[in-house]
């Protein structure tokens, strides 16, 4: 029966971005689609696989060069294993206690534990592969400054055992948190804010970790060995003959204990209804609203109820304030850069390029927005009520993307204000770095759900696959980073051979023809099909 519920398991991981037909069979995918999605699973592999093979070439010279092996494992150890926790509690949140085959697979004579097993194994694949994007990098770069052969297996080791304990303490976790939600009015609230808890601490933990590397290599040595956690799991992944035996066991340990744990109280908590018992409906006087306005809170509600939608459409608004901010808590190192350049050209004056390319990576930074993406295919098995509404399509559609335009516009006006300052940017420039970048979001926003409308994902097991595994959501991301690309190649070209102000008029009415056009695909071509859909 274990192997049957991981085939089902597998099944719909595989037939996640291919949907289904009404008879719920998977649709033929065509030759094209396999060939663009491979395109897609590619580029997002070589771009974290980048990330952190730049961190990697950060830290291997200096520490292995004193070394300093455990350390440098040490770091990596701890920076997947964060990977995975944080993405993790709520993902095994939603993939043990909120799948809506739950209640069918509880009705048949199936042991409870072996759908625990399945479910964990689902998980379990995503924190390997997310492992492998942090670890490989850092295995790879250690033997290529000419790292001890032997450390090999040590890190492989603890590669393989670090899933294990980090979804298994991800799992209990999201079980407390689930246990703690069935008696919470508004859970959903609480479990957003939670959730931006625990990515805030992470962030925090990753700008403290460079923070500190950028001292001397002598104080960060020195700051490490006090973190005695971190220098035993360094020591594991460099073949210790004590400590890489307990951390595989301790990994064991803990997979059997969390296994254990969820086991027991799975039924429970999945019949869990008490919190549904004590919701009592108060009828309150309301003035009237737009269909469009009603519809848009509707929207936006459910945004900021869900934290599986909020922290992986919306991350791309968390990492631009971020940025933002670190930009100006630097903006004095900015300034003596630009001024360095600018007098290795001549003394020329360069704060028109740096304003172009600022404006830029504030375009890519939103790439990874993805709200309106998925938003028609979160209605799911309802989309007939939505249907039935004598709403017109142009409303709705336009409501979908609200959220959107309305969250990443007001993220991306402080974040201009933001890099304005610390890039010390010409008032000339002050008008494009706040309309340029809203307009790209405003472009994202109705291309999002133009190619939602396009592709939908109606039949899905919990929301994570329409947000996480959907076309619509890769598409996105993919044109507005080609996008923003594009545009910091231009903007040097133009400002190098032309005129920087030249630029930025170019950049801003390119961005604009895309909003309109999209607009304009909406609000005919897209409308058109939506009308067409069956409820």
């Amino acid at each position: 029966m274990i192997k049957t519920l991981i085939g089902i398991r597998l099944s719909s991981l595989f037939s996640a971005l291919s949907g289904k037909n009404k008879d719920g069979s998977v649709k033929k995918r065509s030759t094209a689609r396999i060939v663009l999605m491979a395109l897609l699973y590619g580029y997002l592999a070589l771009t974290f696989l980048g990330i952190f093979t730049l961190f990697a070439l950060s830290f291997a010279p200096p520490l292995i060069g004193l070394g300093l092996d455990w350390l440098y494992f040490g770091l990596f150890t701890v920076i997947a294993f964060s990977v995975v926790f944080i993405f993790s509690i709520f993902e095994t949140k939603s993939e043990l206690f909120e799948c809506r085959d739950n209640e069918l697979l509880l009705s048949m004579p199936i042991n409870p534990r072996h759908i625990v097993i399945s479910r964990i194994f689902t998980v379990l694949i995503y924190n390997y592969i997310e492992t492998l994007f942090v670890m490989l990098p850092a295995i790879t770069v250690y033997l290529a400054f000419g790292g001890k052969a032997v450390y090999l297996i040590g890190s492989l080791a603890v590669t393989l055992s670090l899933p294990l304990l980090a979804t298994s303490l991800a799992s209990a976790v999201g079980y407390l948190v689930a246990l703690i939600m069935k008696r919470i009015k508004k859970n959903s609230f609480v479990t957003t804010a939670v959730s931006l808890l625990f990515l805030g601490l992470y962030l925090w933990g990753y700008s403290f970790l460079m923070g500190a590397s950028d001292e001397e290599t002598v104080d960060f040595v020195k700051l490490a060995e006090d973190l005695a956690f971190l220098k035993y799991i360094g020591l594991s992944a460099t073949l210790h003959p004590i400590f890489t035996p307990l951390f595989i066991a301790l990994s064991a340990l803990a997979a059997y204990i969390a296994y254990r744990l969820i086991s027991h109280s799975y039924i429970a908590i999945v019949t869990d209804n008490s919190a549904a018992a004590r919701t009592k409906y108060v009828a309150r006087h309301t003035n009237r609203k737009s269909a469009l306005w009603s519809l848009s809170l509707k929207e936006l509600r459910k945004l900021l109820s869900s934290p599986t939608y909020m922290l992986n459409s919306a991350i791309g608004l968390v990492f631009s304030l971020l940025l933002s901010v670190f930009a100006l808590i630097r903006r004095d190192d900015i300034s003596e850069v630009v001024n360095l350049v600018g007098n290795e050209l001549g003394g020329s004056d360069i704060s028109g390029i740096v304003a172009n390319l600022m404006i830029a990576a504030l375009i890519f930074c939103n790439s990874m927005t993805t709200i309106s993406c998925c938003a028609l295919s979160l209605e799911g098995k309802s989309f007939w009520i939505l249907r039935s509404m004598p709403i017109p399509g142009r409303t709705v559609l336009l409501a979908k993307s609200m959220p959107h335009i309305l969250l990443s516009s007001a993220v991306s006006f402080v974040c201009s204000i933001l890099v304005m300052i610390a890039s010390s940017a010409p008032a000339s420039y002050w008008a494009f770095f706040i309309l340029t970048p809203i307009l790209a979001n405003i472009f994202s926003a109705l291309l999002g759900i133009s190619l939602n409308v396009a592709f939908p994902k109606f039949s899905f097991e919990n929301e994570a696959q329409p947000i996480k595994q959907s076309l619509p959501v890769f598409l996105v991301m993919l044109i507005m980073t080609v996008y923003s690309l594009v545009l910091i190649g231009l903007s040097l070209v133009v400002s190098i051979f032309i005129h920087p102000i030249l630029s930025a008029f170019i950049s801003f009415f390119i961005t604009l023809a895309l909003a309109i056009s999209a607009m304009l695909i909406l609000l005919g071509l897209c409308v058109r099909k939506y009308d067409g859909m069956a409820a």
